[in-house]
């Protein structure tokens, strides 16, 4: 597994180094009217205190967004969110406050906004803007981690998509990530040909790896690279599809990221409003299940039999061990099913096994409340090699059976001594409606089996996640791109041909996939492959015809129900059935609304009268022939032998008819002949 090992939830992680000390809760804490939590309350009791250097660490734990020349964090912006108060929209955020304290407005979502702010500056914009509830660093996302094509879209634009020229054209994908460097050389070695809008500033090739598989898919879909650090831009590109008429027409969201710290998976907190408001436009959201499905998950209620106060894992376990490699990250991410009520506090400490016995390496100790979720994180940026564990410490009454989540984001972390296959889908890919997509390897895309890390379902309410599942360890001009990751941006593509194709929407073709999908677990759906691995059916595209297996032409039936031609054109559609030329038939074979006009002197024969002479025939004075006269003809048949064949299709100049003969009493008599003919046949 590859896993681009972006931090999130800044201002409830934790860090102390090998030699670090645990960090301790709530002394740093500022005094609840100031309205600051977190890391950022932390850095500012350190700016107060005059203590640089403890400035800078808290940025780092609390993976601060710094703005300005390199330098110490005290003299840099910070990137701050700002919760308003109930019933307040981000928009009534006086901008000239925010410049007065030497700050800038960096996004409006809906009751989220962030601000560029100098550090110092924090409390005197909450002091001048009482709509300010609470200010933290930002929640941030979990990346799951010459031309070249992703394997995986040739394994989607089959020959027949192909032909159809169904390139998603039309049709805007927004690739809503982070990290969009080397997007520009992509545009210019034509591996992007349809950029909208401009590159996002930011480090990391992850977006870029994504847009380059949505343009692989679907080269005639226009992408949209969105730069997404924080919920408050999630906010944002909901409010402008849903509340403003979508004005850059996005007709697909691609997200390979989730978001910790929203809700317990059941369609809940601030990702779900999002997802719910994007699909309210007809907009199609996808997103990437996690990669979780390996070890470094863990769930259950939480279990106290001793009284001590410590979570069991198992009876008589209180330590959750890993090792961690030497190498990477160290992110591991504590969730409980509190976040409706916040009442319950739960601490998370971090231990490292030594020759002397286990040691303190780090802890977290937020205090849950209104605006901060339960949820803990511990985060090492250089972590030593070795064996790690981590415990859960309940410091306030835990409700029975009260659930708890325990997740690894990190590089070069190894499984959890005790761990859970299931249940590891997070926002925003476990929110009702978003197309979410597990990972098949494209070399086994065919025949599976899944990818060991890809996320498994239910979600903790029971839905079945992921939907779908799409090709992943693919490459790109950026490099090796695998994950779930790889494996969303497939699926945004195979939405954009899809809908461009066919007309439909794109929250309705959505459905369809899944709908279409290629059975592949042992019950549809099912936890692990949902309802398949994701296809683009041609005859739903509207493939009708193949040019290198078909004649020149084909015959079809016209609208006035002659028989007439199509072509197979180069898209592979059929052309609208061509009629023939008239006939002498007495039909209407050009379907120009008149039978056998400009046939001077024309008389069908027998042949060429068929239906129009069959119905006069019905009328006509031999199908009242007496019984007697009947049977007489039955007999003649019985022994006159064979009847003689019918006369060849083609039309004769009109026989003379008897002086004084109405032309349409001879065509009676002829109608009459060929009904008695046929009864004699009979």
């Amino acid at each position: 597994m590859i896993l681009a090992a972006a931090g999130w939830l800044a201002g409830r992680a934790v860090l102390a180094q090998a030699a670090g000390r645990a960090t301790g809760r709530a002394e740093a804490h500022a005094q609840p009217d100031l309205r600051i939590g977190g890391w950022l309350q932390i850095a500012l009791e350190a700016l107060r205190r005059g203590d640089l250097a403890a400035v800078d660490r808290a940025a780092q734990a609390g993976q601060a967004y710094l703005e300005g020349p390199e330098g110490p964090a005290a003299a840099r912006r910070w990137r701050v969110q700002l919760h308003l108060q109930d019933g307040h929209l981000a928009s009534e955020i006086r901008q000239d406050s925010v410049v007065r304290v030497g700050g800038a407005i960096a996004v409006r979502g809906l009751d989220l906004a962030d601000v560029w702010l100098p550090l110092g500056q924090v409390p005197a914009l909450i002091a001048a803007e009482p709509l300010i509830a609470f200010a933290q660093l930002p929640i941030r996302p979990v990346l799951l981690n010459g031309p070249k094509m992703s394997e995986g879209a040739a394994l989607l634009r089959t020959q027949p998509v192909q032909c159809l020229a169904a390139d998603g054209t039309g049709t805007t994908v927004a690739v809503l990530d982070s990290g969009f460097e080397g997007l520009d050389k992509s545009v210019a070695n034509g591996e992007v040909t349809k950029l909208q809008g401009i590159i996002p500033a930011g480090s990391g090739s992850h977006g870029t790896m994504c847009a380059e598989v949505v343009a692989d898919v679907a080269p005639g879909a226009a992408i949209l690279p969105l730069r997404a650090d924080t919920m408050a831009d999630l906010q944002a590109l909901a409010k402008e599809v849903a509340d403003q008429g979508n004005p850059r027409h996005i007709g697909v969201v691609s997200h390979s990221a989730i978001w910790l710290g929203q809700s317990f998976g059941r369609h809940e907190g601030k990702a779900c409003e999002a997802t719910d408001l994007v699909r309210s436009a007809k907009v199609a959201w996808v997103n990437a299940s996690g990669n979780s499905g390996s070890g470094e998950f863990y769930r259950g209620p939480f279990v106290d039999l001793d009284g001590d106060g410590l979570h069991e894992f198992q009876p008589g376990q209180e330590k959750l061990l890993f090792h961690q490699g030497g190498w990477g990250k160290l992110q591991v991410t504590l969730d409980w099913d509190d976040y409706t009520e916040r009442k319950v506090n739960l601490d998370f400490e971090l231990f490292r096994q030594t020759e002397g016995g286990w040691v303190a390496a780090g802890a977290s100790k937020m205090v849950a409340g209104k605006y901060v979720p339960p949820m803990e994180q511990l985060y090492l940026t250089e972590p030593d090699g070795g064996t790690y564990a981590v415990q859960v410490r309940a410091k306030s009454a835990v409700p029975k059976g009260m659930k708890l989540r325990i997740v690894s984001m990190g590089a070069g972390t190894g499984p959890f001594s005790v761990w859970h296959k299931n249940g590891n889908v997070y926002d925003p890919a476990s929110c009702d409606g978003v197309l979410t997509v597990g990972a098949l390897a494209a070399s086994v895309y065919a025949s599976g089996p899944l990818e060991p890390y890809s996320s498994y379902g239910p979600t903790p309410d029971g839905r079945k996640k992921p939907e779908v599942v799409a090709p992943t360890q693919v490459i790109t001009s950026a490099g090796f791109f695998a994950g779930t990751s790889a494996a969303c941006p497939h699926v945004a593509g195979a939405v954009a041909v899809w809908a461009s194709a066919s007309g439909k929407s794109p929250e309705q073709v959505a459905q369809l996939l899944r709908q279409h999908a290629l059975p592949m677990g042992e019950a549809v759906p099912d936890e692990a492959y949902g309802w398949g691995r994701i296809t683009l059916p041609p005859a739903e595209l509207g493939w009708d015809c193949s040019p290198t297996e078909l004649p020149g032409a084909q015959t079809c039936a016209t609208a006035c129900g002659s028989v007439g031609t199509r072509i197979c054109k180069a898209d592979c559609r059929f052309s609208a059935c061509s009629a023939p030329a008239e006939a002498c038939n007495l039909q209407d074979d050009d379907c120009d609304g008149q039978t056998d006009e400009a046939l001077t002197g024309c008389q069908p024969t027998v042949a060429d009268a068929g239906p129009a002479l069959d119905a006069a025939a019905q009328t006509s004075g031999p199908e009242t022939l007496s019984a007697d006269s009947a049977d007489s003809a039955s007999a003649a048949d019985s022994t006159a032998g064979p009847a003689p064949a019918a006369p060849a299709q083609g039309c004769r100049a009109a026989p003379a008819l008897a002086p004084g003969l109405p032309l349409g009493v001879g065509l009676l008599a002829a109608a009459a002949l060929v009904a008695l003919q046929r009864r004699r046949r009979r």
